[in-house]
């Protein structure tokens, strides 16, 4: 039997705040390759590079929140060292937590899958670093002078901390499957239903969380892929830099 709470914002109780901190995991990284699709949708049908990004925000509000874990497949291993070591030091500031695995010659991550339906996010940026054929490397950096606008996002991030996380309307425990109805997101669309949760795959069964409404400030986080299906930054800023190593 899942738990609702009444519509009212949570906030002051240690085992709600913790949990928003873990919830909203996959929240902050609405904006990785957003930018990238603001005037389209980005299709589900790749295997996530593994090279980790960073990203803050001042504050984060969406609505129709729904998160629950999968393993997404990377594209190689190269990046799960430094998937594994920024994820520790992000949420003990030290060594490393197990994110990812290897199965069947592929390699995985374990991720935070988030779905919101719409969001605001304050004082973006994000930043992540790449090797180059050259010996060295390029970083590249986003950010917003203004609020960015999102709708029908998935993330995927496997590390997140938040100054603070409220929630209205809360049920944890209940499937995913009933989560995702619950929200209003429908099967039959890659952004709503992203890994057939909807459409009869077994990951419909599983463990999610699910929210009215999500506020997060202060946020810090790793993150691997972000999806939407309408992204818009106010004020972009975008500059790609060489560095000696990532």
């Amino acid at each position: 039997m899942t738990e609702s709470v009444e519509p009212t914002v949570l906030e002051g109780r240690t085992r709600w705040r913790r949990f928003g901190i873990v919830g909203g995991a996959g929240l902050g990284a609405v904006a990785i390759v957003g930018y990238l699709a603001a005037t389209g949708a980005l299709a589900l049908s790749f295997a996530f590079s593994g090279i980790p990004f960073t990203l803050s925000a001042d504050r984060l509000s969406g609505d129709n929140f729904v998160q629950y874990a999968f393993p997404d497949r990377l594209a190689s291993g190269a990046g799960a060292d430094a998937l594994e070591s920024g994820a520790g030091r992000l949420i003990n500031g030290e060594g490393t937590i197990n994110n990812t695995a290897s199965a069947g010659g592929n390699t995985y991550a374990a991720d935070t899958v988030t779905q919101l339906g719409t969001a605001t996010i304050e004082g973006l940026e994000q930043t992540i670093c790449a090797p180059t054929p050259l010996g060295n490397a390029i970083r590249v950096t986003i950010a917003s002078s203004g609020n960015t606008e999102a709708g029908n996002l998935v993330i995927q991030s496997p590390a997140l901390v938040a100054g603070s996380a409220d929630f209205r309307n809360i049920i944890i425990g209940a499937s995913v499957a009933d989560s995702l109805n619950r929200q209003g997101f429908e099967a039959g669309n890659e952004f709503s239903d992203p890994y057939g949760a909807l459409s009869g795959e077994p990951i419909g069964g599983s463990f999610a969380q699910n929210a009215d409404r999500v506020v997060l400030d202060e946020i810090n986080q790793i993150g691997v892929g972000t999806e939407a299906g309408r992204f818009t930054i106010n004020g972009l800023r975008l500059y790609a830099e060489f560095v000696a190593s990532c």
